[in-house]
């Protein structure tokens, strides 16, 4: 929240940031635990946390690629192994 609204103050960048949107889609993201990226055409991404001890963010996991080779019903697929993944190396990191 922090950086977006950094970002809303400055006037050279402000103009190319909708903040409520912008909030808006953290809270949803913060929520489900992961995001889903379509802002470049043709491309889709989907990204989790990879956090500490103290559930402080450390890292993140994403997998990118074409959108028609990741379409709607394949999304919940990938959705899990990147949860999956991320959960297991903050589990891994918890350990050190």
């Amino acid at each position: 929240e922090e950086v977006l609204r950094r970002v809303a103050a400055r006037r050279d960048l402000a103009h190319h940031l909708d903040l409520d949107r912008a909030l808006a889609e953290l809270a949803t993201t913060r929520e489900r635990g992961y995001a889903i990226a379509t802002g470049v055409p043709g491309l889709i991404g989907v990204a989790a946390a990879v956090v500490d001890r103290d559930g402080e963010p450390v890292a993140a996991l994403s997998v990118s690629a074409p959108a028609d080779r990741l379409p709607p019903s394949k999304q919940p697929e990938v959705v899990e192994a990147v949860l999956g993944t991320a959960a297991h190396l903050t589990e891994s990191i918890g350990r050190l």
